[in-house]
């Protein structure tokens, strides 16, 4: 009796920590299956102080301190962190406001590279605006550079070197070169993992190619003030048979801070940008037109500064308001596909000139570290084969968890396909969410009557993700499910979504 009613209570808990929608029903971000919490670097104004960079861990609303030197008299932006949030980059400059507020970029600007690990710090002089990215297991630093001219008399606007344990090494690349229609100041450099498809012009056959994503300011030649920004994607080849060493290349007008998606594989190479106020995405391979971001992205208000998660899955943004910049995540997960995070609030800087500058000059990264504070969740092998042998009316549920935990599934029914951010998931529609208790740490063993808010489900195809919750919040959610469904609930089918 006591255990029953011990288990209903904890059933209840559960309906009522997820009787929201599913876009407010976080009060913070939920970690994925692996359990793995995910951090933010930002670039936020501090009065008195100028830009600072800050730290915070989205999946619990902690601010994360950060090694000293960091921060300094100087203004710190464009953050960006390594995947595994070991190593963060950043540009430092000092800004000199002339009397009518106008900011002029300085000309004297360096990235600084900070092993938070260690609290060691290294700098690459005269850049701007890095980026951290691991390709081919190697973590690279792409950075913006003052435009200079090669022997060719081009152009070159943003750089590349590989990283070791902090130091980027001599022998830095080019990366691209943007048009020189005016004055052209390099605020953003982004590289693509692995390279798209294009046509080599000595073999006239496609050919993968190491393709650079270049996104750089126009600034006024007199005053050197910001005018608007612009993303250029260029691509670059080994020289070879007398061609030369640059590919083809797509600009955008006034556009900024390109993230190309960390995860190659087929169908996925495509970049996110920030364009009048909007993201939007293009997959240079196959696309000429830019696609709008989900409603759940773009807004009334403005939203700018895309970045992506390590994993490919979760679009990082910021939204403006009249006074405050909030950061957001979308979780592109199939089976989930909706904003997850309760607002963070990344301040807003004081005048219409240095707001001006940091929707230029500033940035916004995504990592991922360990947390032993939320459990991992998973369905392996031997729980789909529970599924997909379940019979009419008795479904054997058996995820594993790292620790114990009250959990739950989510079920949404799947209703043709769709594209997203590039990627072509599956069209969903909520269905809703089934307490299932409390759950032992080891593999669970839960029945389930195949039945959400007391219905059963009807034939067709569902996705379902296994949820932890703490409280009102939930801590973890799996990697999506996809189920057929049959007549009488008889599963025909179970098999992970990707």
């Amino acid at each position: 009796m006591e255990r029953s009613r011990r288990r209903r209570a904890a059933g209840a808990a559960i309906a009522a920590a997820t009787a929201t929608a599913a876009a407010t029903a976080a009060a913070s971000l939920p970690a994925g299956a692996d359990g793995r919490a995910l951090i933010a670097a930002y670039d936020r104004y501090q009065q008195g102080s100028g830009f600072q960079i800050g730290l915070v861990n989205l999946s619990t609303g902690a601010t994360i301190s950060l090694p000293a030197g960091v921060n300094t008299a100087a203004d710190e932006l464009h953050p960006t962190l390594s995947p595994d949030g070991r190593f963060l980059a950043f540009m430092r400059t000092t800004l000199l406001p002339k009397l009518n507020g106008d900011i002029v970029p300085p000309a004297s600007r360096s990235v600084v590279i900070v092993d938070r690990t260690t609290g060691t710090t290294r700098t690459v002089g005269d850049a701007a605006g890095p980026e951290l990215r691991v390709s081919s297991g190697t973590l690279h630093l792409a950075w913006g550079v003052r435009p200079f001219l090669d022997a060719q008399s081009r152009t070159i606007a943003s750089r590349h070197a590989t990283v070791a344990n902090g130091d980027p090494g001599a022998g830095a690349s080019d990366l691209g070169r943007p048009p020189t229609g005016g004055v052209v100041d390099a605020t953003h450099a982004a590289f693509s993992p692995d390279g798209l498809t294009e046509l080599d012009g000595q073999t006239l056959t496609n050919r993968p190619f190491p393709t650079r994503y270049v996104g750089y300011a126009v600034t006024d030649a007199s005053s050197g003030a910001l005018l608007n920004a612009t993303v250029e994607i260029t691509s670059q080849r080994p020289f070879s048979g007398g061609f030369g060493n640059e590919g083809s290349s797509m600009t955008f007008g006034s556009a900024d801070a390109p993230a190309f998606h960390p995860v190659s594989r087929t169908g996925d190479n495509y970049v996110a940008l920030a364009r009048a106020g909007q993201i939007e995405s293009i997959a240079p391979e196959t696309e000429t037109q830019l696609t709008a971001a989900p409603a759940a992205i773009n807004s009334a208000s403005a939203e700018s500064m895309p970045t992506w998660s390590p994993d490919g899955l979760k679009l990082g943004f910021v939204r403006t308001t009249s006074d405050r910049r909030e950061i957001r995540v979308f979780d592109a997960t199939p089976g989930i596909q909706s904003v997850v995070l309760a607002p963070f609030n990344a301040g807003r800087a004081p005048t219409p000139q240095t707001r001006a500058y940091q929707d230029a000059w500033g940035g916004l990264s995504l990592a991922e570290i360990e947390s032993t504070t939320v459990p991992k969740i998973t369905c392996d092998a031997s729980c789909l084969q529970s599924l997909s042998t379940a019979t009419s009316g008795t479904t054997i549920l058996s995820p594993t968890l790292s620790s114990t935990s009250l959990i739950g599934i989510f079920v949404v029914r799947v209703k043709g396909t769709r594209t997203v951010l590039g990627r072509r998931i599956p069209r969903i529609r909520p269905v809703g969410r089934v307490p299932l208790g409390l759950a032992r740490k080891g593999r669970a063993r839960i029945r389930w009557d195949g039945r959400v808010a007391g219905k059963r489900l009807k034939p067709g195809t569902y996705l379902l993700t296994y949820r932890a919750l703490e409280g009102d919040r939930v801590t973890t959610v799996s990697g999506s499910i996809r189920v057929r469904l049959g007549k009488g609930g008889k599963v025909l089918g179970a098999r992970r979504q990707r």
